[in-house]
C-alpha cells in the first residue's frame, strides 16, 4: 500500500512539474520584453523552466525505479508489463488520447503558422506551450507507470479497500 501511494505521488508530482515547465513558455515573451530594463524576470522564468523540468523528469525516473523494484521483488513479474514505453505508444487510454490528439494538432499548427505572417504573434507561444505540454503528457499517460497506477486503482475498487 505504501508503495502504491508513493508511486502515485511521484507520478503526479511529475505531471505538475512538467505542466509548470510548459507554462513558462507562455511567459517568455513578457520576460523577454521586460529584460530590456532588467534581466531578473528573464532569469526567474529560465530558472523556473529548468528547475520544474528537472523535478518532473527526476520524479518520473524515481517512480519508474519504484515500479521496477516492486514488480521484480514483490510480484516476481515482468517489468515491461507486456507493453511498450510511453513515447512509442499511442491512444492507450482516454487521457492519453486527449494528449495524443493535442500533441499532433499543436505540432501541425505550429509548423504551419511558422510559414505565415502570424509567426510573430503570441499564438506561436501558445502552440509551443500546447505541444510541449501534450508531448510530456503523451509520454506520461501512455507509459507503464500510469498503467501501474490504473491497475492498482482498479484492484482497490474491486476489492473494496
Amino acid at each position: 500500500m505504501r508503495f502504491a501511494k508513493r508511486l502515485e505521488r511521484l507520478y503526479w508530482l511529475s505531471v505538475v512539474s512538467l505542466t509548470i515547465m510548459s507554462a513558462t513558455v507562455l511567459v517568455m515573451p513578457f520576460a523577454n520584453s521586460a529584460s530590456i530594463e532588467n534581466n531578473f524576470f528573464t532569469a526567474v522564468v529560465g530558472l523556473l523552466f529548468w528547475l520544474s523540468g528537472i523535478a518532473g523528469y527526476t520524479s518520473i525516473i524515481m517512480a519508474n525505479k519504484e515500479r521496477k523494484w516492486f514488480i521484480t521483488n514483490q510480484l516476481g513479474g515482468d517489468i515491461s508489463m507486456g507493453c511498450r514505453s510511453g513515447i512509442t505508444t499511442f491512444f492507450a487510454n482516454i487521457p492519453a488520447m486527449i494528449a495524443d490528439v493535442a500533441m499532433m494538432t499543436s505540432f501541425l499548427l505550429f509548423v504551419v503558422i511558422n510559414f505565415t505572417e502570424y509567426k510573430d504573434l503570441y499564438l506561436s507561444y501558445v502552440l509551443l506551450f500546447l505541444f510541449l505540454l501534450s508531448l510530456n503528457m503523451h509520454c506520461l499517460f501512455n507509459g507503464r507507470i500510469y498503467k501501474s497506477i490504473q491497475i492498482r486503482n482498479k484492484r482497490r475498487v474491486n476489492s473494496h479497500e
